[in-house]
């Protein structure tokens, strides 16, 4: 299942980078949207840990 089949004669749209900024693109605009209809904010580690327990230490 993890063969890739490339059609003869076919050429991407894309270059290799340009693929990789789209998909950053597409993720990001999806959960910004995801976020907003949701009502929801990220955050980057949880807000309920108190800092004195050192679980968030970096």
């Amino acid at each position: 299942m993890n063969k890739v089949t490339i059609p003869d004669g076919y050429h991407p749209r894309l270059t290799l980078y340009e693929t990789q900024a789209a998909i950053s693109l597409i993720k990001r605009v999806f959960q910004d949207s995801l976020a907003q209809a949701l009502n929801l904010k990220r955050v980057s580690a949880p807000l309920f840990v108190d800092p004195a327990t050192g679980l968030n230490d970096d």
